[in-house]
């Protein structure tokens, strides 16, 4: 049997912000998506025991992160960033290296970055090194970014920062012909050795 929440229509309920609900428990308050926390989704969620998380504001140069999360146990580590443009910007996103445990889903160590405006769903997850090489346009000015590891180590190395809205944007051939950076195989063969 399923009991019905305690909210009714009639209850002063909170405005939730960035895609949370009123929490069906307690009116009072909002459940948040991933990348938020406070009473209505105002907040950036806590990374937990690590000291790492918070905003980081976007600028026209690019901005290089390196982040390495180690967890030898199931309980999961992560840090939570919001990366943010100035208004009438969005943000565009390099993943140049990705190191982790590859596995479908990539639901035990993994980057995901919701770059879609709508924070409800899962963002995007990378966790292969095939994942690599990769860039991305937001269709909002926030990005939430959260790094997590259970059971392994996390590598990241990603490249940001904000670009100009333009007719193109939204353009797949514009991502595909401004790559961060161009990746040529080179084998042990291609130096004269066998």
């Amino acid at each position: 049997m399923i009991s019905p929440g305690l909210c009714n229509s009639t209850d002063s309920q909170p405005t939730c912000l960035n895609g949370g609900y009123v929490d069906p428990l307690n009116c009072t308050v909002c459940k948040c998506p991933t990348g938020f926390a406070g009473d209505f989704c105002q907040l950036i969620e806590p990374s937990g025991a690590l000291k790492c998380g918070g905003l980081i504001p976007t600028t026209s140069k690019l901005t290089r992160m390196k982040i390495t999360i180690a967890a030898s146990g199931p309980e999961r580590r992560k840090c939570v960033y919001h990366i943010r443009s100035p208004p009438r910007r969005r943000v565009m996103i390099g993943l140049q290296e990705i190191r982790g445990v590859c596995q479908e889903g990539c639901y035990n160590t993994a980057v995901e970055m919701k770059m879609i405006g709508d924070f409800r769903p899962v963002g995007y997850r990378f966790c292969c090194n095939s994942h690599s090489f990769r860039r991305m346009l937001s269709r909002g000015r926030n990005v939430p970014i959260t790094f997590f590891a259970r059971n392994s180590t996390l590598e990241v190395i990603l490249y940001f920062r904000w670009v100009v809205l333009t007719p193109d944007a939204e353009d797949a051939r514009y991502l595909n012909a401004t790559q961060l950076a161009e990746v040529y195989t080179q084998s042990d063969a291609d130096n004269g050795k066998v």
